[in-house]
């Protein structure tokens, strides 16, 4: 899915509870109750939707434009800004992020505050991230994220990895 998404001419990501730019600016994380962050920001799959493609447009909930005029929001620096701080993701990598497996506490602390409705595809939504290939077996549940610890280590050995 990363390198569909990595070719696409624009990735449309759709904020389905994010009514506008306003609206964005103002959902913090880290609070008791995070629901004022889009579900978007908090999904695994979405990690690549935001890292991968070359073009990026943030719709709101109403369909509409969350930056009017823009053919591309990675240019943004006031929303970047604002999705930066959300996603603990920094604006180097949110302008132009290279897949692979350095900087692997890194990442997987990125994808450690986002969910998937399958136990494995917290490991399959990585695949690309780390730029790693992985056999797909739905029903192996934990193991899937296993095996993805066991590709990453075979090609990063610093004793950090699991500081996230």
């Amino acid at each position: 899915m990363f390198r569909w998404y990595r070719n696409s001419h624009v990735c449309i990501a759709f904020l389905s509870e994010t009514a506008d730019l306003a609206a964005l600016r103002i959902q913090e994380k880290g609070g008791i109750d995070e629901k004022e962050i889009d579900a978007w920001f908090v999904r695994g799959w979405t990690l690549q939707e935001l890292l991968a493609p070359s073009q990026i447009k943030f719709y709101g909930k109403d369909w509409e434009p969350l930056i009017q005029g823009s053919t591309n929001d990675r240019d943004g620096k006031d929303i970047m800004g604002k999705i930066s701080k959300l996603t603990d993701i920094g604006m180097d990598d949110l302008k132009s992020f290279t897949p692979g497996t350095d900087r692997v506490p890194e990442k997987l602390f990125w994808a450690s505050r986002r969910g998937t409705t399958r136990t494995e595809d917290k490991a399959y939504c990585l695949i690309g991230i780390f730029d790693i290939s992985l056999v797909i077996t739905y029903g192996e549940g934990k193991r899937a994220f296993f095996r993805l610890m066991e590709e990453i280590l075979k090609r990063y050995d610093k004793w950090d990895v699991f500081l996230w």
